[in-house]
């Protein structure tokens, strides 16, 4: 009399999957209404990196900034290395008000890199972020020479190891 109460599997109606797919349609939706929402600007206003018709600060130069060109830069290496020189060019971007300060200044800017560049070791050469170290770095040291407010950023011109 067990085998009469307990129902066979056969006899019950299988689960619907209607809500699964659901889910899954109403999550695609959110999805791309999230996109949406955030690329045309409605929410999080601050991150307009995604507009097109904009760009990062960092990329959208002001029309009042000038370039002061440094001259080719030649370090020679250690005699471990099996490069022998390095070769360096670079550009300073600065307010177009400070251009003549920066200009004056330029021995010492020129003085700052070649003692930094000679002073690497040939190990850092090897490292892959060695262009975005070698950057910030020369531009922290540069900005203590000059003043912050009269260098925007240095530019990495050339940079041939040989």
């Amino acid at each position: 009399m067990a085998d009469i109460d307990t129902p066979r599997t056969e006899d019950l109606p299988k689960p619907s999957k209607k809500p699964i797919l659901l889910a899954i349609i109403l999550g695609i939706l959110g999805a791309i209404g999230g996109f949406f929402a955030s690329y045309s600007g409605k929410i999080l206003t601050t991150a307009s990196a995604f507009q097109t018709n904009s760009l990062p600060a960092e990329m959208n130069p002001s029309p009042e900034v000038s370039f002061i060109e440094i001259p080719a830069i030649l370090v020679s290496l250690g005699s471990n290395s099996t490069n022998k020189h390095l070769s360096f060019k670079s550009q300073l971007e600065v307010p177009l008000r400070y251009h003549a300060d920066v200009e004056h200044l330029l021995p010492r800017v020129i003085d700052v890199i070649n003692s930094y560049l000679r002073a690497l070791e040939t190990e850092d050469f090897d490292s892959p972020t060695i262009l975005v170290r070698l950057r910030s770095q020369l531009l922290r040291r540069i900005q203590v020479v000059v003043d912050q407010e009269k260098v925007n950023d240095l530019l990495i011109m050339e940079f041939v190891l040989n």
